[in-house]
């Protein structure tokens, strides 16, 4: 499982994958025995759909016969599927004047047809109609809810329970008004007592329908990372929902936590990216400090690697700890805390001014061939540096420094502070490019090498 769904995989029954577009399909279904499952729906057809359950990432076939009237009803309406219950018989005409209308019958004489939707009545001359069609029509495209709702109230006696009762599933079923259908049910235990066990689950029913609905709403915002707004929405539950239900109490609980734990994930990311931010901005700064440093003119040797030893470091940590708004103590720990698996390696060199810092020595464990050789050359160059000096070409570190191009002096320096303030990976010491490690120059009957001073390495620091 990747990172980004990490957290999920710990709260799964309330928010899902974060970006993808089937979780726009993300919800909570009620099964039959009482049970939720929390997933998405990623097909469906006319026999039931295909459901990836976020417990464990399979998928599953759900019957509709698995699901509860009610929530057989929500989901076909989530899905833009008509249940049968929701259609009507109409007339689709066609008339002389290439207009097309669908609506149920208000009249139909010799003379003239009225038809009605949701939108508009309109009267046709049988003269101008030029074909008629008998068609289902969605319920909801040719009468308003209340329409509905007055037509199915007349063939119900109100003062039985058994009626409120029936008025109150198809309020519930094909209305979707769950504020009416509770006031029905409600009404039905009051004039039927035996119903009051059946209205008692109904009711929660609908109340498990209602917070799945906010639930809904918050699952939208944690997509989003909008966790004001969805604790806004967790408030509202909490203030509109009788939650001595153990059933209800229970999931906004789950919930309370996925909000939660998700609120600490983004703070989280949101800390990662900042850390990130810094860690690549100590880089940047350090390359600027340096490049500054090595350019100024009036600095010594001996000056510059005092500010690099003692000041640049504290420089930096002050400059991001300003740019950020934080303490310096945070900037110092999110860089001894950074990820060095995902640190690049960078490399800063001494170059020809490795000999300031780095001596010749006599290699380990040599035969006595080797350190007869090692012996001859220092004899080589200890005269070499002798002819130096006589001719004044022998060089010191401030001479050096003097000579040398800012780019030079800022490599030297960068190198110089990796190795006292950041973690090597390596120091590489190799042969002097110019006398191939002699420390004098053959070719130029043996002179000190101008390159190495007669110290045979070049020297590169790789660091994280």
């Amino acid at each position: 499982m990747n990172s980004r769904i990490k957290f999920f995989f710990i709260f799964y029954l309330f928010i899902g994958c974060l970006l993808t577009p089937q979780f726009l399909q993300a919800m909570a279904v009620e099964l039959k025995d009482g049970q939720y499952l929390q997933g998405e729906i990623i097909g469906h057809d006319d026999q039931g759909f295909e459901f990836k359950r976020w417990d464990n990432e399979g998928v599953v076939y759900i019957y509709w016969y698995h699901l509860p009237p009610r929530e057989i009803t929500r989901l076909k309406n989530f899905l833009n599927v008509q249940p049968a219950e929701e259609k009507t018989k109409g007339y689709r005409v066609y008339t002389a004047g290439s207009e097309i209308f669908e609506g149920v019958p208000v009249e139909d004489s010799a003379e003239k047809l009225v038809l009605k939707n949701i939108n508009k009545t309109r009267t046709f001359s049988k003269k101008e109609i030029l074909k008629t069609e008998t068609v289902e029509l969605d319920l909801f495209a040719v009468y308003t809810k209340d329409e509905l709702y007055q037509e199915k109230n007349k063939k119900y006696d109100l003062n039985r329970g058994v009626d409120n009762y029936n008025l109150a599933q198809y309020c519930r079923d094909v209305l979707i008004d769950y504020v009416l259908a509770e006031k029905h049910f409600r009404k039905a235990a009051d004039l039927d007592p035996s119903l009051q066990n059946q209205v008692n689950l109904d009711v929660t029913g609908l109340e498990k329908i209602e917070l799945n609905q906010e639930i809904q709403k918050i699952m939208k915002f944690l997509r989003e990372n909008d966790i004001k707004s969805a604790k806004e929405v967790l408030q509202t539950i909490k203030n509109t929902f009788d939650l001595t239900n153990s059933d209800l109490n229970k999931i906004v609980q789950q919930t309370e936590t996925a909000v939660s734990a998700l609120e600490q994930q983004v703070k989280e990311n949101r800390q990662k990216g900042i850390n990130k931010k810094i860690i690549n901005d100590w880089h940047k700064e350090l390359k600027s400090l340096l490049r500054k440093t090595a350019g100024n003119t009036r600095l010594t040797y001996s000056d510059a690697i005092q500010y690099v030893a003692n000041l640049l470091k504290k420089e930096l940590v002050k400059k991001l700890a300003d740019d950020y708004e934080i303490i310096e103590k945070e900037v110092e720990t999110i860089w001894a805390n950074r990820d060095l698996k995902e640190a690049p390696q960078k490399t800063a060199g001494y170059g020809d001014g490795s000999w300031i810092l780095f001596r010749l020595t006599a290699p380990d464990n040599s035969t006595i061939e080797e350190f007869a050789k090692y012996r001859e050359k220092i004899r080589l160059i200890n005269n070499a540096r002798r002819l130096a000096a006589d001719k004044n070409k022998l060089l010191t570190s401030d001479v050096w420094w003097e000579q040398v191009s800012p780019t030079t002096k800022e490599k030297w320096l960068e190198a110089y502070f990796a190795e006292r303030q950041m973690t090597i990976v390596q120091v590489k010491k190799e042969n002097c490019s110019n006398c191939q490690g002699e420390g004098v120059l053959k070719s130029k009957n043996n002179e000190l090498c101008d390159r190495c001073q007669g110290e045979t390495l070049e020297v590169t620091v790789i660091y994280q």
